[in-house]
């Protein structure tokens, strides 16, 4: 529990850290804008989407999970990507948009931890009876 606690307590800080001195100074898009072709643009991207998210940004981070998508060629990163802009749509109550991008998720990167999450999430919303179409 000990172990636990201070492993919170450091999480809770490095958030902290990085949303004060990143993203509210809005150094991470100065980094986006000044090294466009880095190999780290896409992984600032997927962070400042989380970044939004966490703060209830949801267009903001849907925004940035795109960009992290359709501009970056990293193929690692994108399932996460998929599978948060369908977690924000599920949370906006916008279902039909979720299960597309569920879908999306598990049919491009099946053996991804995410094709698969989005896998059960997807057949979760089907039971409870929404439809995609």
């Amino acid at each position: 529990m000990k172990k636990f606690l201070i492993f919170g307590i450091i999480i809770i800080g490095c958030i902290n850290f990085i949303y004060y001195k990143y993203y509210k100074t809005g150094k991470f898009n100065l980094l986006l804008e000044r090294y466009p072709n880095s190999k780290f643009t896409q992984t600032i991207e997927i962070v400042l989407g989380v970044v939004c998210d966490m703060l209830g940004k949801s267009d903001s981070a849907i925004f940035r999970f795109n960009r992290a998508i359709n501009i970056y060629t990293l193929e690692e990163s994108k399932p996460f990507s998929y599978y948060n802009i369908a977690k924000i749509y599920e949370e906006k109550k916008e279902i039909k948009l979720a299960l597309k991008y569920y879908r999306l998720t598990f049919e491009k990167y099946p053996k991804s931890y995410y094709g698969d999450l989005s896998r059960k999430r997807y057949d979760y919303l089907l039971l409870l009876g929404y439809k995609e179409k």
